[in-house]
């Protein structure tokens, strides 16, 4: 069944805070440029029809290894832009994973974003509460699946380290 595969970006440089927001400076680190790579590994052979991501750079460079291994353009998606938080987040990205739900029936969307963005979504489709937001931990270029039918009220696959 097609479904969702939402991917935090990889690590990035070190900074001196955890949100950045709409900085486009910050770059992949080494160790996060292997762990992009390592995603092709992972998704080389599932039916990937489209590539997403957040307009930051981050993500962007995080999404160029899987594009060009499986010869896909990225589709820059401002609503998976990290930068409002909250119910906000929460409306903009759970909209677009609806109008994607609608969108591609005949296989698999990536989406790489950012950790609040999925723990957004995961709240909505999953049922958690809003206090609920932290206890997801979820390591970077990690992959979380969430089936495209139904979309709502239901438990997401948790995959690659990532743990409730």
């Amino acid at each position: 069944m097609p479904g969702i595969l939402l991917i935090p970006h990889a690590e990035h440089t070190p900074i001196d805070r955890s949100l950045l927001g709409h900085d486009d400076f910050v770059r992949l680190s080494e160790a996060g440029r292997a762990q992009a790579r390592a995603l092709v590994n992972q998704l080389v052979g599932e039916p990937i029809v489209c590539i997403q991501s957040s307009p930051r750079l981050r993500c962007l460079e995080t999404a160029d290894a899987l594009a060009e291994a499986l010869d896909l353009p990225v589709m820059i998606e401002p609503a998976l832009s990290e930068g409002n938080t909250g119910v906000d987040a929460q409306a903009r990205v759970c909209k677009h994973l609806e109008d994607t739900r609608r969108r591609y029936r005949n296989g698999d969307v990536v989406m790489i974003t950012h950790v609040e963005i999925i723990r957004a979504a995961l709240l909505r489709f999953g049922g958690g509460l809003p206090h609920d937001w932290r206890g997801f931990d979820i390591p970077p270029a990690s992959i979380i699946r969430l089936e495209l039918e139904p979309l709502r009220n239901q438990r997401p696959l948790l995959s690659s380290g990532m743990h409730p």
